[in-house]
């Protein structure tokens, strides 16, 4: 998956921002407003790769099934504790994912699954 990540993104520093990349990767969500009244309802974009979210939800699933805890596991429950749909969810944790394999990237470091490190990039 991160083989096919960094052949989709070809740099790391070619998104400025975490919302450029979320956007490419058809994980954004699209306002469509005019004169500060909603048109239509929000979606998701569908300008990008449909291939970095198809990535982003296979990792989800794995981290689903993986045993044990995990950042992506606990970020998932306690969505759902906060009353999120099940699918709005999963897409949080899709961004989430996506977000940590960019920041790994750009970094050059190791991915650590602990809590108290500071994942923002």
């Amino acid at each position: 998956m991160a083989a096919v990540f960094c052949a989709y993104a070809k740099n790391p520093h070619r998104f400025s921002r975490r919302s450029k990349l979320i956007r490419f990767s058809r994980l954004g969500v699209t306002h469509c407003v005019s004169a500060g009244k909603q048109l239509r309802r929000e979606h998701l974009d569908p300008a990008g790769h449909g291939a970095l979210e198809d990535i982003s939800r296979k990792a989800f699933q794995g981290a689903m099934r993986a045993g044990g805890d995990n950042l992506f596991k606990r970020a998932y429950e306690q969505a759902l504790a906060r009353g999120i749909s099940p699918d709005h969810a999963r897409l949080t944790v899709q961004r989430k994912i996506l977000t940590a394999m960019w920041a790994v990237w750009r970094q050059g470091s190791a991915y650590d699954d602990s809590p108290t490190v500071n994942r923002r990039a």
